[in-house]
């Protein structure tokens, strides 16, 4: 059963043919290069969750050192945005702090990686914590 929840992913498909065409953008960051596979079925998700922990991720400063600044959707469940690299932080943002992915992860929240970007996905706190 997965774990992830795509956010955003673009396919083409091709006129006249049942073919698709996967969009990618190689980065050469491993979580976003497993990001990509598992996204598409070609990876696995304990790579993800692996390059998750050990990845240092953009987030915005939190209010004190044990408190990630979380965002609140309108139905009211809450998670933490962060970027796999200060290039895909929202233009709004002038400053950011570093952390991992295991610090992200030991907070219990979901974790959206890089909302608005061209891949993007949520992953549910009790995954992270494996």
């Amino acid at each position: 059963m997965s774990h992830l929840i795509p956010d955003r992913f673009g396919v083409l498909a091709h006129n006249g043919d049942q073919q698709v065409t996967v969009v990618l953008r190689w980065e050469r960051r491993l979580l976003e290069v497993t990001m990509h596979l598992a996204i598409t079925a070609y990876g696995s998700e304990a790579d993800l969750f692996a390059a998750f922990r050990d990845a240092a991720l953009s987030v915005f400063p939190p209010d004190s050192q044990r408190d990630p600044r979380t965002v609140t959707d309108p139905d009211g469940s809450r998670y933490i945005a962060a970027f796999t690299h200060p290039d895909h932080t929202p233009r709004t943002w002038r400053q950011w702090h570093r952390t991992t992915g295991r610090e992200l992860a030991a907070a219990g929240l979901p974790v959206r990686l890089n909302p608005g970007h061209h891949i993007s996905l949520t992953a549910p706190a009790e995954a992270l914590r494996v």
